[in-house]
């Protein structure tokens, strides 16, 4: 539960089958996207540590379905440089299990999620040099300590294959931290 004194802002984003989509910002850097019915009542349906990655896992979360998330136009393109990409295949069987990547890229940066069930459970922060992958940061969720590795390894697998589509030769590690 988020108590209030946590939220920063509410900001419209879009709209599910005409029911208003509304992301909640908190001080912490966590994002909410809840979806508004036209009785008023309210259900969380993505979450994460960046808008770009709540609205992608909000988009994932419909596919196949008749429903459709429509965005908000807004007069500042503050996402346009920002690539998602979504890793979980490099996840082998966690995927199964409702585990899922996703790397958020922009301005040098590289961000990968770790989220069960659309609910982020860690992150691994990167930097992108000239020709090197800097891997600085990462956080898990300690409720996780038993799939750490696999998890671990999957991250090191889609920042591997980040680096070889962008030609990218090296990735350094002696930063890496644990926050």
């Amino acid at each position: 539960m988020i108590d209030a004194g946590e939220i920063t802002k509410v900001t419209p984003i879009g709209t599910v089958d005409g029911d208003e989509v509304k992301l909640v910002h908190t001080k912490g850097g966590f994002h909410l996207a809840m979806r508004q019915f036209k009785d008023g009542s309210f259900k969380p349906i993505a979450a994460g540590s960046h808008p770009a990655i709540v609205e992608f896992q909000i988009e994932k979360s419909l596919e196949g379905s008749n429903s459709h998330f429509i965005p908000v136009m807004m007069k500042s393109e503050k996402y346009k440089d920002t690539k998602i990409i979504d890793c979980s295949k490099t996840l082998g069987d966690l995927s199964n299990q409702g585990f899922s990547l996703t790397a958020i890229r922009k301005n040098g940066e590289l961000d990968i999620t770790v989220s069960a069930r659309g609910i982020e459970v860690g992150l691994f922060k990167c930097e992108e040099g000239v020709s090197t992958f800097t891997m600085n940061s990462y956080k898990l969720d300690p409720l996780l300590k038993s799939l750490s590795k696999e998890i671990v390894l999957a991250v090191s697998k889609s920042v591997l294959e980040i680096c070889n589509k962008n030609h990218i030769d090296q990735i350094d590690t002696r930063t890496l931290r644990k926050v």
